[in-house]
Formats: structure tokens, C-alpha cells, sequence
């Protein structure tokens, strides 16, 4: 999280990864104050919106960490004229635009049918079966993306001739920074489907591969600056 207060960068790359750190800090520690609504004694209604901003902002986050998987194949695999990159409004639109039209239809209808999509059990969060697929369903989509978008990647960077002649601390370098790369772009969250299951394995997985990902956010810009020398 040091990120957030010691990078000085203005380039889109910086700004990518503060987005994404801001947007899992605050994740976090609403997570943790509105996520039980006996923490704060909540009404029906009070623990909807609590939901509701959950929602939006862990939709955020994952939004963001599909801009550093496109980012990162971007810079990394095509070759394009720096006139034709996507611009920084562009980046804050899709990263807050694209959930807050998610959670704004899921609310739409959650309230517009009286069927509860937010608050409806003991937690503040969305109400399954059905409404926890608008946070699940497209979490899903982006860390398979991203998935797909590391590979190619990493197939690209293997092709590569800085690779190829490379010397073997410098490989074991790519390896390092590509496990961290991971955990940047949210792959290790996958494990979070199987959290709830009565499996302490994934649960220990999920937990130390997610911790480390605010920690492993400046790694993409030795890791880019390494490879394209």
C-alpha cells in the first residue's frame, strides 16, 4: 500500500496501480466495518446500501485489475503507435463506469421485484443464488481474462530474443516477477470460489496469495522496463 504515498509518477501505469490499491484498501475496510450488520446495528435498508457499496467497490477493484492485465498485454505483446493507446480518462471510465452500471441494474431490479438482491441473510452482501453471480460472474470473467492475457504474455516474452540469450539469474528474475504478476492481476483469486468450502487448503491459499499482491504492485514496472531493454 506504500504505493499510494511514495510513487510521484504520473504515468498511466502508476496511475493503473493506485486505482487498484485505493480500491482494495477501502474494499477492506468497509469489508470489515459493514460487511456484519450487528457491527454497527443496521437497518434492512442500512445494510442494502452497505451492500450496495461492497458491491460497487470490490467490482472496482477487479475492474481494475483487468486494466492491468490489458495494460500489461498492451506493452508487453502488441506493438502499437503511442498516439493509438488508450487514453487515462478512458482507463477511470471503464474502472468505475463498467461496475457502477452493474451494481446500478442489480439494484435496479433487486428493489424494483421487492426479491432482497442486497442484505437479505445475516451479512450485508449480495443474496444468493442468483444475485451473487453479478459480483461472481464477472470476477470470474476477468481473472480468466487475465489468465489468458499473463500467458500470452509470457509466451511472447519466451520468444523473445532478451529471453533466449539471457543469463540464468535473469531468468530466474522472469519467473519470480511473473508469480508476482499473478498476484497483481488477481489470478490467485480464484481460489475464492472454493473459500466458503469446508477445505482449509484453499482458504490458506486464497489467504497468502492475496496478501501479497499490494505488496507485489511496483514489480510490473521493473518487470516491463527489465524485458523490453
Amino acid at each position: 500500500m506504500g504505493l499510494i504515498f511514495s510513487s510521484n509518477g504520473n504515468s498511466k501505469s502508476v496511475k493503473l496501480n493506485k486505482q487498484l490499491c485505493i480500491c482494495l484498501l477501502l474494499g477492506h475496510i468497509f469489508l470489515l466495518l459493514l460487511l456484519d450488520r450487528q457491527i454497527v446495528n443496521q437497518s434492512q435498508i442500512g445494510c442494502a446500501i452497505s451492500g450496495i457499496f461492497l458491491h460497487f467497490i470490490f467490482l472496482c477493484a477487479f475492474m481494475w485489475m483487468a486494466l492491468e492485465g490489458f495494460f500489461i498485454y498492451r506493452q508487453l505483446v502488441l506493438v502499437f503507435p503511442t498516439g493509438s493507446n488508450l487514453s487515462t480518462r478512458t482507463y477511470f471510465i471503464m474502472g468505475y463506469g463498467v461496475p457502477f452500471g452493474i451494481v446500478g441494474i442489480t439494484a435496479a431490479v433487486s428493489f424494483g421485484t421487492d426479491t432482497y438482491g442486497y442484505g437479505a441473510g445475516e451479512f450485508c452482501w449480495l443474496s444468493p443464488p442468483h444475485y451473487i453471480w453479478t459480483f461472481a460472474g464477472p470476477v470470474l470473467v476477468i481473472i480468466l481474462s487475465n489468465t489468458v492475457l499473463m500467458f500470452l504474455a509470457i509466451r511472447n516474452i519466451s520468444q523473445s530474443g532478451n529471453v533466449r540469450h539471457s543469463t540464468q539469474k535473469n531468468e530466474v528474475y522472469i519467473v519470480w516477477t511473473t508469480t508476482s504478476l499473478s498476484c497483481l492481476l488477481g489470478i490467485g483469486w480464484i481460489f475464492g470460489f472454493f473459500y466458503m468450502q469446508v477445505t482449509p487448503v484453499f482458504i490458506y491459499l486464497f489467504t497468502i496469495i492475496n496478501a501479497s499482491q499490494l505488496d507485489r504492485s511496483l514489480v510490473k514496472h521493473r518487470y516491463i522496463a527489465r524485458i523490453r531493454q
